[in-house]
């Protein structure tokens, strides 16, 4: 009786394991810059727009993080660059999504910015 007791336990234990890993699979995902546009009036911040798809998550939905960089200069005409990250996830059944990033450079208080770059880096990817 305690023999198959554990054993039915032990069996349900791998079915979980294996689901699991099924599920927990690493993706690969694609990002690109659409445009970038001033959320204010005096141009000290910025919306950022992102469309960033993969095929791997037609089936199972996936997110992760798009690492960009962006080069701003000011009217006097200094560079200046920051990076940040942003989230996304794509709903199963979609192979894309568009983010909406929304950045505000705190290192300086020159107005009239302008963006000069958009620089993508990694784009991480996992499925739940």
């Amino acid at each position: 009786m305690h023999a198959k007791v554990l054993m039915g336990g032990l069996v349900l234990v791998l079915v979980c394991a294996w689901q699991t890993s099924a599920y927990a699979d690493k993706c690969l995902a694609e990002a690109e810059f659409i445009h970038s546009y001033p959320a204010n009036s005096d141009n000290t911040q910025f919306n950022f727009k992102f469309r960033v798809s993969s095929d791997d998550c037609k089936r199972y939905s996936c997110g992760g993080y798009v690492h960009y960089t962006i080069h701003y200069q000011t009217e006097e005409g200094k560079s200046y660059t920051k990076s940040t990250l942003t989230r996304y996830r794509i709903p199963s059944g979609q192979r894309s999504t568009e983010v909406t990033d929304a950045i505000y450079p705190h290192f300086m208080s020159a107005k009239n910015l302008i963006i000069r770059d958009a620089e993508i880096g990694e784009v991480s990817c996992s499925t739940p």
